[in-house]
């Protein structure tokens, strides 16, 4: 094999190990955290999806069972409480800043941050892709430079 081509299977390998894997490594950890953002804002809506109707009926919520009240990465705090009115709760927007919204503006809140994380889980799962044929592409390249490669591979 001639000095060209072994220069030149050190660099597809280079870039393959050095530069897409770590492109794709890096798109899977934001799908990941994409993912995990949009279970948090699903839980968010199923809740008020299902306090609202009978906050709207005054039906009188008595609540002795252990609730989470208080959600930190990844500690929970539970406590026995009686919760008085259900009809303002308190949403994180970002930047740790909280806002007061009744049960109906907290709904479609969610709603709406839904429907963007899923956009965004979208284009981050195209963008895996994407990395992915451009591996195939760079590992194919390699086979047809190295012959005893290609026995291997077979």
């Amino acid at each position: 094999m001639s000095q060209e081509v072994k220069k030149k299977l050190e660099e597809y390998q280079d870039f393959l190990e050095n530069t897409l894997k770590v492109d794709l490594k890096e798109i899977e950890g934001k799908l990941n955290a994409t993912a995990n953002e949009l279970e948090k804002w699903i839980k968010l809506k199923n809740f008020t999806s299902k306090i609202l109707p009978s906050y709207r009926d005054n039906v009188k919520f008595d609540l002795n069972v252990y609730n989470r009240i208080v959600e930190m990465e990844e500690c929970e705090m539970f406590v026995r409480a009686t919760v008085e009115d259900f009809n303002k709760v308190y949403i994180d927007i970002g930047c740790n800043c909280l806002l007061q919204m009744d049960l109906e503006e907290a709904t479609k809140y969610a709603s709406i941050r839904i429907r963007v994380i899923e956009k965004k889980i979208v284009h981050y799962s195209e963008l895996a892709v994407k990395v992915k044929v451009n591996i195939k592409v760079v590992l194919l390249a390699i086979q047809q430079l190295d012959p005893l490669l290609n026995l291997k591979l077979k």
